[in-house]
């Protein structure tokens, strides 16, 4: 039978395996989206080129805040087995304490390349949408080519209120580690 301990552990792995999962269906997704964008270029799909670029932003923050989330949790996983192992003796000790990390450790540095192609893809498709905006051809404004700009206002929202239901202190909240 397994203790606590060899539980956290396991639990552990189990999180990085599908953390990898994730991060690679996300960097999956980024690259077909980018060769799909790349693709609409030099053709006149503007509203094609568009929605590949809101989904590219979507699935850019998506990436962005699943690394944000794993950081988290991993921070946790940590500080549960560190414990476990103040209780029972040095097992395993394969962990650091989180003030000695480095400022180079793979999750910030994934955090801020995924950070990098979430604001690229934000950026690119602002463009798009004041591009689309200013394509009209009638002299009367129309609800019509205010619709890519909307959607981007609706992405941001929707970013700022992911932003704020990630942050680490909401997580902190909810799962108390045992000092």
């Amino acid at each position: 039978m397994q203790n606590e301990y060899e539980i956290a552990i396991e639990g552990r792995k189990t999180h990085l395996k599908t953390y990898h999962f994730w991060m690679n269906m996300y960097a999956i997704i980024n690259g077909a989206l980018f060769v799909g964008l790349y693709n609409t270029l030099n053709s006149d799909y503007k509203l094609v080129r568009f929605s590949i670029m809101a989904l590219g932003c979507l699935a850019g923050w998506f990436w962005f805040l699943s690394v944000c989330g794993f950081h988290a949790w991993i921070i946790s996983w940590i500080k549960n087995i560190q414990r476990l192992e103040n209780e029972q003796g040095k097992i395993y000790g394969a962990y650091l304490n989180s003030e000695n990390l480095r400022p180079f450790s793979t999750p910030k540095l994934t955090k801020f390349f995924t950070l990098g192609v979430a604001l690229v893809w934000s950026f690119m498709t602002l463009l798009q949408a004041l591009n689309m905006a200013n394509m009209q051809t009638t002299p009367c404004i129309s609800f019509k080519s205010y619709i890519p700009i909307i959607v981007v206002i609706l992405l941001a929202l929707y970013i700022v209120i992911a932003f704020h239901n990630c942050r680490e202190s909401d997580l902190s909240k909810t799962h108390k580690i045992k000092e």
